[in-house]
């Protein structure tokens, strides 16, 4: 098992304010006590997924 918490110094892209999983990101993340460090917001799952496959995720 992971756990989240391992996660809470990478950079996150998640989805955008508008998207239920969005909130359930940030409560996850909240109840392993972090906030996360969120570098890209999408609508669309495929634009993040694009993101990392170019390598475009940094701090």
């Amino acid at each position: 098992m992971v756990r989240l918490a391992r996660f809470s110094a990478a950079p996150w892209l998640v989805s955008s304010k508008e998207a239920s999983c969005h909130e359930m990101s940030q409560r996850a993340c909240g109840a392993a006590g972090f906030v996360p460090d969120v570098v890209a917001e999408a609508t669309d799952f495929s634009v993040l997924i694009a993101l990392v496959a170019a390598g475009r995720v940094s701090r």
